[in-house]
């Protein structure tokens, strides 16, 4: 799976208003919700676990403000939402739907192209 970020991040106001740790957090945060296939949504936990792995994870809670502060991030219940992944990146039931497509596909094409051996040949 891959995560997929705007063309425009690199010049986006809210994305440049960030310190460096602060937009490393939302990178990681992005690329572990495409990764687990969690939508966008993380719980703290998935958070702090980003954060520890990245070395971030004493200053998380600010990070979060400053996402948070810039709309990048909205937050309710433990619960981590990151702003407009979806408009950028595809829902776990699509992506599941379009594996199983796939599979199915490489299967019919594996069992119409066999070797096939014919005696005497």
């Amino acid at each position: 799976m891959w995560a997929k970020l705007d063309d425009t991040t690199w010049r986006d106001p809210k994305m440049t208003a960030l310190s460096d740790a602060a937009f490393r957090l939302y990178l990681c945060m992005t690329a572990y919700s495409a990764d687990n296939l969690t939508d966008g949504v993380l719980e703290q936990r998935q958070v702090e676990q980003v954060a520890a792995v990245n070395g971030l994870h004493k200053k998380w809670p600010a990070l979060a403000t400053q996402l948070l502060t810039l709309g990048l991030l909205e937050s309710e219940d433990n619960r981590w939402t990151i702003v407009g992944y979806l408009d950028r990146n595809p829902r776990r039931e699509d992506y599941e739907a379009r594996r199983q497509r796939d599979k199915k596909r490489l299967k019919d094409w594996r069992a119409n192209h066999q070797l096939r051996v014919v005696d005497g040949a």
